[in-house]
């Protein structure tokens, strides 16, 4: 009879156990709990950048209680992908809500915001780096470039030679934010008008006589 009561109340209060782990949320992991005691809990683990928010629930009779804790971005572990002619600073541990910079290399320009930290390896926004533009190159002595306010680089600004005069060279090209190569000239190509003439004498009507004619 005593053992048979014995067997009893130990089997009542293995009843009483939870033998599985709670359902693991999103970002965490639950211990390997296979026999918590009434009255007790089951350790939550977040994920490297998250918290746990809550209290993890207690085993009443087999079965767990209360509200279910969660996990939640806190900071995240890793900066974000760099993108060409770019470097990020290194934002392990920012915060949610962060930001982490953006470098553009020489003759780059940083296009967009800096991305803020959503959690984890997640970042929201992702800026380029752009090629710097020129503004117009410098004055050519008898020439006028177009308005070129803002060149992109790889592009060119087109030089004007005034009456009179033939662009010699080329125009130069804007690579990231400056001008290469040598700036053309503008060269006499013949007179525009006849010389002033002289007491007595008059000169005869000498517009588009070439150079050295």
């Amino acid at each position: 009879m005593f053992v048979a009561l014995t067997a009893l109340c130990s089997a009542s209060a293995s009843a009483q156990n939870c033998t599985t782990p709670p359902p693991n949320p999103a970002n965490g992991t639950y211990a390997s709990c296979t026999s918590v005691p009434s009255g007790s809990t089951c350790t939550l683990t977040c994920n490297a950048g998250y918290a746990k928010s809550g209290t993890e629930q207690t085993c009443q009779a087999g079965s767990y209680t209360g509200p279910t804790p969660t996990c939640v971005a806190s900071f995240c572990t890793a900066s974000p992908p760099n993108p060409s002619n770019g470097t990020y600073a290194s934002c392990a541990n920012v915060t949610v809500g962060g930001a982490c910079a953006l470098t553009c290399g020489a003759g780059y320009t940083r296009s967009g915001p800096n991305p803020t930290c959503v959690g984890g390896t997640t970042w929201s926004g992702a800026p380029t780096c752009t090629p710097n533009a020129c503004t117009a190159p410098a004055p050519v002595a008898n020439g006028t470039y177009a308005a070129c306010t803002t060149v992109p680089s790889g592009s060119t600004c087109t030089l004007t030679c005034n009456a009179g005069y033939v662009k010699s060279g080329t125009e130069q090209t804007c690579q990231l934010g400056a001008y290469t190569g040598q700036a053309p000239t503008c060269v006499a190509s013949f007179c525009t008008a006849p010389p002033a003439n002289p007491s007595s004498g008059t000169y005869a009507s000498c517009a588009n006589v070439p150079v050295g004619g």
